[in-house]
This record gives C-alpha cells, sequence and structure tokens, in this order.
C-alpha cells in the first residue's frame, strides 16, 4: 500500500494492516507518483492498481488470473473487466457469482479514443516495467496514457463483460476532473503528442484509416474537453491537430454537435450545445412543476 501523504486518518488505518501488508509513506506526489512507487517494490508477476475510495468484488483476481493463463501467446497481454459505478453515499453491495464469460479482444483503435480504467486490468509486471509505468507528467488520462503506450509496445488487450470493482464516484473541489485553466490541458496535449510520436515509432507507414481516424477523434474529444474547462488557446489547439490527422471526418460527438460543428466551427458548436442542453433542461423542470 502507498500513503501518497495522506492527512486523514489513513495513517492510523493503515498501522492495522503493517503485519501483513508492506506500507508505503511518501511526500504527496499524486497518484502517478504512488501507483509507480507501488509498482518499483512489487515482485509478483501480475498487478493490479487499486485507489483507496474503491474496493475489489471478492475473487475477482483469481477468476483475471485464469483469464490471463487461459490465452496463450507469446508477448504480453492484458484483461479488462468492467466498473461498478456508485455513488460516495452509496454502500453498494454485489452478490451474484463470478462466472465465467468470453474474452474479447480490443482493438487498437478502440484503445486509441479510451481505454479500462485504472483498476479494471490485470497486468503482468514485466509489461509494466518495461515502458517505465505511469508517466507522472500526465496531469489527466493517465490510465489512457499507460494503456495506449503499452498497446504500441505490443501488448493486446482482452475485454470480459463481468464487473471486476466498485468504482466511486464524488467530486470535491481539489479532484483533478473538477480541472479549470491551462495547466492540465498543456499536460494533456504534451502527453496527446508523446503518444503520437510513440506510434509513429511503432506503427509501419501508411497508417490505415481506422488508426488515424481513432488519433483525430480523441484530440477532437480533448480539445472540446479544454473548451468546457475554458482552455481555449489549448482547445484549438487540439482540433488543429485532428483535422491534420483524419481530414475527412474528425468531428467528436453527436449527430446535431457534429452539423454545429461544420456550420459554425467546434468552439461556436461547444457554445450552441450547451445552450440547447440547458433549454431542454428548463423545459423539463417546467413540465414537472
Amino acid at each position: 500500500m502507498v500513503d501518497d501523504g495522506s492527512s486523514d486518518e489513513s495513517e492510523d488505518i493503515l498501522r492495522k494492516y503493517q503485519d501483513s501488508t508492506r506500507i508505503i509513506r511518501q511526500q504527496n506526489s499524486g497518484a502517478c507518483a504512488a501507483r509507480n512507487a507501488g509498482l518499483a517494490i512489487a515482485n509478483g508477476r501480475y498487478v493490479k492498481f487499486l485507489d483507496a475510495d474503491d474496493w475489489l468484488l471478492q475473487g475477482v483476481i483469481t477468476q483475471q488470473i485464469k483469464y490471463l493463463e487461459s490465452i496463450n501467446l507469446p508477448r504480453g497481454f492484458v484483461v479488462s473487466g468492467c466498473p461498478i459505478w456508485v455513488t460516495q453515499e452509496r454502500d453498494a453491495q454485489y452478490d451474484a457469482d463470478l462466472v465465467d464469460v468470453e474474452l474479447n479482444e480490443i482493438p487498437l483503435s478502440k484503445l486509441i479514443q479510451g481505454s479500462p480504467l485504472t483498476s479494471c486490468p490485470l497486468h503482468h509486471r514485466s509489461d509494466l516495467v518495461s515502458v517505465g509505468g505511469f508517466d507522472e507528467r500526465v496531469r489527466r488520462g493517465q490510465e489512457h496514457d499507460l494503456h495506449l503506450r503499452l498497446a504500441l509496445n505490443g501488448v493486446r488487450f482482452y475485454h470480459h463483460e463481468s464487473p471486476v470493482y466498485f468504482y466511486r464516484q464524488h467530486d470535491p473541489a481539489n479532484r483533478i476532473s473538477g480541472w479549470r485553466g491551462c495547466d492540465v490541458a498543456k499536460s494533456m496535449h504534451e502527453a496527446s503528442m508523446r503518444r503520437i510520436d510513440i506510434a509513429k515509432q511503432k506503427l509501419e507507414a501508411p497508417w490505415p484509416d481506422c488508426i488515424r481516424e481513432a488519433f483525430a477523434k480523441r484530440l477532437w474529444r480533448e480539445g472540446r474537453e479544454c473548451l468546457q474547462r475554458g482552455a481555449y488557446e489549448y482547445g484549438s489547439m487540439f482540433f488543429r491537430e485532428a483535422r491534420k490527422m483524419y481530414r475527412k471526418a474528425p468531428v467528436y460527438g453527436g449527430r446535431m454537435y457534429q452539423i454545429l460543428a461544420k456550420v459554425f466551427g467546434p468552439r461556436s458548436a461547444e457554445r450552441l450545445s450547451h445552450a440547447r442542453a440547458d433549454a431542454i433542461n428548463l423545459v423539463f423542470r417546467v413540465l414537472k412543476r
């Protein structure tokens, strides 16, 4: 366990498990640094990352090891299941027995657009070490960055449609999902460009359209997020990169948003989309009265 500079009662709780668990305490350095600290002392064959506010289903690691060992591949591979989303206040339960389900390989194009959440996969430790673990420069989308670098390094991802862990959703003011401004946007853009550079080194040219389109959609998605957080300059940078990557249809979003973006441009489309959503919500509130 890694205590990343906690300021609550975590140290007292961890002390109860010190006889059976190795505990690392460090100055607060962020999630990537904490996970890498745990990876540095791990000596087993497999690694499962788990944040302090989430919890695994009983028996799931045994199940995922079974899946991993059933795949006879010469290169590294990962299996990943699904989270069960719970609110901060809800103490969820899952009583169903774990059962074997079919494994399906996740294509690279899908991993480029989005990857499993941090605690969904079970990794081979050697694969994580080979890419240097988490990139501590990445401020947002850290698991996507790790998983894509693994995939570009030859690791194959398999998905099973069964729950793995309870993912607790909450949004305190200091949570990374609540970011605004340019610092995180700058980190996002630099990380995206690094991943594209790795892809240029690893993937044989010319890239198929599905790979170019996947990168373009991811870039457009990150550009939209920058606009939503007020980082307009970086939003424009993401949109330019998306158009360079795949000029035919890089727009990421619903049908109405795509039309608005093509007619008015991405910044106006984002503003109009929010205005439309606000109007619909207002109508629903009026109708409920």
